[in-house]
């Protein structure tokens, strides 16, 4: 087993031929990529078709007490191989080949012939039998740590020159690029369900805006909200608009737009919808700026829908109780300023009469005052 220097001999066109069309297929696939599984089963799938190498396979490393490397996605001549030999990452005998090394070390390693490298020995008799030859391993890295390899396997001795190690190294690399971006989308996808679910079990919508495309993901709790199923709101914006109340819409079009320009930290409104039935529903509306292009340009707004109709119709009964005690509050200053000057003339009249005055009065002046002289 070599780590430093693959054999030198000159490869035909062909081979480095086949080599730079697996590259630019795999690649492909990895700029369209979608499910970390898939992906894998067809770089394996494309090394063998296009390749022409027997065996291809990719393992992952685990972090168990032995350090077991895991296979995860295989193609070719190599059926069975996978379940006869058991391949570790550990410094131990079934960590030391060419797979474990690997990921050991994150270099790649090869096996210019099986048959006598004496590194292959726990794996030499199944992979003869599986006619396999020669292999190479390498490391699918990220800047961290090593994920696993991706390994291949030949009919013939000697069959990886420098070029075509260089080449694979790319494509191993690539593969590495693919892994951490969909486990990152992954992880992304899996927090934003489970906000969602918070929110939707807090009961509120969730609206998930594409400003570049103008479409919009309604949650199946803003939809309810409003009355509507699943299936009767789309991705439009006009979705959203289209049920605003007309007395709203300029002042909630301006507070959007205040904080897409960046003016506001975030986008907040009171207003109404309407229902499906016809009825109207107020709304707190909340939402910010996930994302922006490099020179500013909104790109993801996200925010939530709350049901605040019911807060809105008790502050409208509390207004107008209050507006009836106001009133009614009116009504007693003036029955009680009346009843002031009622008892005023009276202690007037008994002044006059020269009897004392009937009523205590609430101003100085008067409760000191002597009957007039006749």
């Amino acid at each position: 087993m070599n780590e430093q220097t693959p054999p030198s001999h000159a490869t035909a066109p062909s081979r480095i031929e086949r080599t730079l069309r697996l590259i630019r297929d795999c690649n492909r696939l990895v700029i369209h990529a979608t499910d970390e599984t898939a992906l894998l089963r067809d770089v394996c799938r494309l090394a063998v078709e296009i390749g022409g190498y027997r065996f291809a396979w990719v393992g992952f490393a685990v972090t168990d007490d032995v350090k077991t490397v895991s296979p995860v996605a295989q193609a070719g001549e190599g059926g069975g191989y996978l379940d006869a030999v058991t391949i570790r990452w550990s410094d131990t005998e079934l960590g030391r080949g060419p797979v474990g090394s690997t990921i050991r070390t994150g270099r790649p390693h090869w096996t210019r012939n099986i048959e006598t490298d004496t590194a292959m020995s726990p794996w030499r008799d199944q992979a003869l039998r599986h006619g396999f030859r020669s292999s190479i391993s390498l490391p699918i890295a990220t800047s961290e740590h090593v994920l696993g390899a991706f390994s291949v396997y030949a009919g013939v001795p000697d069959a990886f020159d420098e070029e075509e190690v260089d080449l694979l190294l790319d494509l191993a690399g690539d593969m590495a690029y693919a892994l951490t971006a969909l486990r990152a989308r992954a992880a992304l996808t899996d927090s934003e369900r489970r906000w969602q679910f918070a929110l939707e079990g807090a009961g509120d919508g969730v609206w998930d805006w594409n400003a570049v495309t103008n479409t919009v993901m309604f949650s199946r709790r803003w939809k309810e909200m409003l009355g509507y199923r699943e299936d009767e709101i789309g991705p439009r914006l006009e979705e959203w608009s289209s049920r605003v109340h007309p007395d709203d819409l300029a002042a909630i079009m301006a507070a959007v737009r205040a904080h897409l320009d960046g003016h506001t930290p975030h986008y907040e409104s009171e207003h109404r919808l309407r229902c499906k039935d016809g009825t109207w529903k107020w709304v707190l509306d909340r939402g910010l700026v996930m994302m922006r292009t490099p020179d500013g340009k909104p790109v993801r707004v996200v925010g939530t829908h709350a049901d605040i109709t019911g807060r809105k119709e008790a502050e409208k009964v509390s207004a107008a109780q209050l507006s009836e005690l106001l009133r009614w509050q009116d009504v007693m200053l003036d029955r009680e300023d009346r009843v002031h000057e009622l008892k005023a003339e009276v202690n007037a009249l008994c002044l006059r009469a020269g009897d004392p005055v009937r009523y205590a009065s609430q101003d100085e002046g008067t409760a000191g005052a002597k009957a007039p002289k006749a």
